[in-house]
């Protein structure tokens, strides 16, 4: 998702062709009339990944395939002025341009992220055995190399790669994914936080921090589970979801409402999960009505409906793996799917679960 300052939800699309004759989509989702429009972007390179900026809606890396075919990530920069929106039915082959900004130095990530609390002006990139954090100078024209986090494979079987990472938005703290294990590095001391072998079956392919609770994150893993951890206790996860039927490879926190997590995996299938149990709301076993005015007739009321654990709602739109979920950044109750035919499907939150949250 974009995170753009309009009322419209907005997410980038970037696509593989081999032929260099790729394109960066910018998606703009009309609620009033559930349609999406496009404006088109060049890029030759076959896109990998995209990691738009949380500070400059104008501003993303894009991860690619550069012509010695490896893995490079560069920093674009697309004109403020030039949205003249393409609808999806009607677009034509004419793109618009991007600003090259810079390019990272190295090669070998498949991964870009932005620091998302603290200095603006720094990125991790993610490779197979590493992550390395850079900082950008104030034009955004170089790029220098601070630390890295040499992940070293413990116990995990050979061959094994970092699937995925993510940065707390509480603290400097990088939380990765690697083999069948889930570790954290303070970007500050440049030391370990923890470490959980072991926390899926198999393969971790992502993770996300809860954007409201410090030291809550969520895996899926290969093993079609989705599990909420505490990272000060990894004993066990505090709740553990089977609802898919193959591996997981997305997984997402909703921005404001934490209880409400998407996941996306290789059965094709979408879920909504609530898990208000272990978010920062407090539901649970509570009631939502503590006034104890007598003018009001309301304990005479149906009681309300409260959210609780659960699967809110499975989306079966897509005809092949999904390999990614996003909430929009403009609207919390939308959200997007991309799948590996090229499928970008938008949905909203039910607007039953919604009023449950607003105790409507």
């Amino acid at each position: 998702g974009v995170h753009n300052e309009s009322d419209s939800s907005q997410f980038l699309v970037g696509t593989t062709g081999p032929k260099k004759d790729n394109h960066l989509h910018l998606l703009d989702f009309d609620d009033s009339t559930f349609t999406l429009q496009s404006s088109l972007y060049g890029h030759t390179q076959e896109i990998w990944d995209i990691a738009t900026c949380p500070f400059n809606e104008h501003h993303f890396f894009t991860t690619y395939t550069n012509d010695d075919g490896l893995l490079g990530s560069s920093l674009w920069q697309k004109d403020p002025e030039d949205h003249q929106e393409q609808t999806m039915s009607s677009r034509s082959d004419k793109s618009k341009d991007l600003k090259l900004l810079t390019t990272i130095p190295t090669t070998g990530m498949h991964k870009v992220l932005w620091a998302p609390c603290g200095e603006k002006s720094r990125i991790a990139t993610v490779s197979d055995t590493s992550i390395a954090l850079y900082a950008l100078d104030a034009g955004n024209k170089d790029v220098e190399n601070i630390t890295t986090w040499e992940i070293e494979n413990g116990k995990e079987a050979s061959p094994w790669s970092v699937h995925n990472a993510v940065w707390s938005s509480h603290s400097d703290e990088l939380i990765a994914t690697y083999g069948s294990t889930v570790a954290g590095w303070d970007v500050r001391s440049n030391k370990a936080t923890f470490e959980r072998q072991r926390a899926h079956a198999s393969n971790i392919r992502s993770v996300d921090y809860n954007p409201n609770k410090p030291h809550h994150i969520v895996t899926g893993g290969d093993d079609a589970a989705m599990r909420i951890w505490d990272t000060r206790n990894l004993t066990s996860p505090l709740i553990e979801v089977v609802n898919h039927t193959h591996w997981i490879r997305s997984v997402a926190y909703n921005m404001v409402h934490d209880q409400l997590i998407l996941s996306s995996g290789s059965d094709t299938l979408v879920n909504l999960q609530s898990a208000v149990s272990v978010s920062s709301a407090s539901y649970m076993g509570k009631s939502l009505d503590t006034d104890d005015d007598d003018e009001s007739d309301s304990s005479m009321d149906e009681p309300r409906e409260l959210p609780t654990d659960g699967l809110i709602k499975t989306y079966d739109q897509h005809e092949d793996s999904v390999y990614s979920v996003a909430w929009s950044h403009s609207d919390i109750w939308v959200f997007a799917s991309l799948s590996y035919d090229g499928r970008v499907v938008v949905n909203r939150v039910p607007t039953s679960e919604k009023f449950k949250i607003l105790g409507i």
